[in-house]
């Protein structure tokens, strides 16, 4: 049975892991010598990897709630008093972030700073015995470990802070350690979720693994149109749409009690995405509005005009790239290459005068 111990050490004692899984997959990754771990240049390599929007945002929260050591770092002896971050890379980061701020000058509270010196941590022990115990504890933790919350989840916790506690979006990303645009996302779409929930006629069939598709719904600017959505309000306000639109989400009963009800025409929040092309197709809208039809059958109408109008494209870039021809190649053009002008010049030719012949006389060129 391995045998760790705990301890408070200094920022300055910590090492990121340069070797960490999550940058394995990173095409300019390569493994770095664990005889080097502890150079400033590797140490930079990983820190910058690390810094990002993501990073920022664990950051402020720190700053704002404190280092809050529900889950102790793991960390692995270099030597006597220094050591390499097993578990606990990003809050390592983020600590270290804190730290060069203090050093340019950044005023950060009292609390904070003081937890940069007595960081509590879990040192692990020698795995010579067990040389698989690191990356059995690696696997507990990202593979089999805590369960993280769904969206339906991260969204109530976002509503209380915002409606019990009345805090503004600012303040919820800056504890949460979101950005400012998840955090009213994640409000917009809970609260256009309860609004189903609240139908009479269709609140028996919104449940929390719906959260994914409103989530989709509000971040899409035709989708909140289509629908009417109210910033103020927190809702959608066409009545109309908005029946039609929960009538996709639920399943579709029957006229012959015998038969069984047909399943949503729209279940995932990638269908919610793709929702937003067939909303710009009135043919396609008759579609996915009938109750014979499918969602996929809609959709592939939008394809299909895609394809149609892809030729108006396709002439334009030819017109382009003619017209880029200079004097100089012109008049050194091999006779083939004439003769494929003087193809597109007859097959061109030719379709005009088709189209000419199809549409109405008065609307002829």
């Amino acid at each position: 049975m391995p045998i760790f111990t705990e301890a408070l050490v200094d920022i300055t004692a910590l090492y990121l892991d340069p070797n960490n899984y999550r940058f394995q997959n990173a095409p300019d990754f390569v493994f770095a010598s664990e005889k080097r771990f502890t150079e400033e240049s590797v140490q930079r390599k990983t820190f910058d990897r690390l810094k990002d929007e993501a990073l920022l945002n664990l950051k402020l929260s720190i700053i704002k709630n404190g280092f809050l050591p529900f889950e102790r770092l793991v960390v692995a002896p270099v030597d006597a008093d220094r050591y390499i971050v097993v578990e606990g890379n990003r809050r390592v980061a983020a600590l270290r972030w804190i730290s060069d701020d203090i050093a340019a000058g950044a005023e950060i509270p009292a609390s904070v700073e003081a937890a940069l010196h007595a960081i509590p941590v879990v040192i692990f022990p020698d795995d010579a015995a067990d040389p698989g115990l690191r990356e059995a504890l690696m696997g507990i933790r990202h593979v089999s470990g805590i369960r993280a919350w769904g969206g339906f989840q991260r969204a109530q916790l976002v509503a209380k802070l915002k409606d019990t506690h009345g805090l503004d979006s600012s303040e919820v990303a800056q504890r949460l350690g979101m950005s400012v645009q998840e955090v009213n996302r994640r409000y917009r779409a809970l609260n256009a979720l309860k609004q189903m929930m609240d139908s009479e006629d269709f609140g028996e069939f919104a449940k929390p693994e719906m959260y994914a598709m409103f989530h989709e719904a509000v971040s899409l600017p035709s989708v909140r149109e289509w629908l009417s959505w109210n910033e103020a309000t927190g809702t959608f306000e066409n009545t109309q749409t908005l029946e039609e639109f929960y009538s996709l989400l639920t399943p579709r009963r029957s006229d012959n009690d015998d038969e069984p009800a047909r399943e949503a025409k729209i279940s995932s929040y990638s269908e919610v995405r793709d929702l937003r092309e067939i909303l710009e197709n009135q043919e396609a809208m008759k579609v996915l509005t009938n109750p014979s039809r499918s969602f996929s059958e809609a959709l592939a109408i939008t394809k299909r005009q895609g394809l149609i109008d892809s030729w108006k494209t396709e002439v334009s870039e030819a017109i382009e790239a003619i017209m880029g021809i200079g004097s100089f190649e012109l008049k050194r053009l091999p006779a083939a290459d004439l003769e494929l002008l003087v193809k597109l010049s007859t097959t061109v030719n030719e379709v005009i005068a088709d189209a000419n012949k199809l549409r109405p006389a008065d609307q002829q060129a």
